[in-house]
């Protein structure tokens, strides 16, 4: 009995590891984004991951460049993702207040901010180029 109780809990335990996306293979993800030509600031970029329904967010700089991390480390898991380019939330007061509200962001036409509207996508790989993007009104 002790042997089919182990057995158990070993399944169980592999199972939730392939859940939670555990030991999937990783990609470097880096790139940049422009508007026009121009690199796009004071903005982050977001992979949005359709299949496990999660995502990952990082700065641009001051070039419109972007280097994705997870809690694993650098990159990404492989796969396809949805890419969203959102303006930078202006931070809270201190204190009880409303939710913080998108800054403007006039570099970055409406489409490119929601994954159900953004026509940008990619898949990927264990190696990658960099992904850059050139916003377009």
């Amino acid at each position: 009995m002790t042997s089919r109780l182990a057995t158990t809990a070993a399944m169980l335990a592999l199972a939730s590891l392939a859940v939670c996306g555990c030991g999937r293979e990783t990609g470097n993800v880096s790139g940049r984004v422009t508007f026009q030509g121009k690199p796009v600031t004071d903005a982050r970029i977001m992979f949005s991951d359709p299949e496990y329904g999660t995502y990952f967010t990082a700065p641009l700089d001051a070039n419109g460049r972007f280097e994705m991390r997870s809690a694993e480390g650098p990159g990404l898991w492989v796969g396809p993702y949805k890419v969203t380019i959102l303006p930078k939330i202006e931070d809270p007061p201190i204190g009880p207040a409303p939710p913080p509200k998108p800054r403007p962001g006039p570099n970055i036409p409406a489409k490119y901010r929601d994954p159900k509207t953004t026509p940008l996508s990619v898949e990927v790989q264990e190696k990658n180029e960099p992904f850059n993007f050139d916003l377009e009104p």
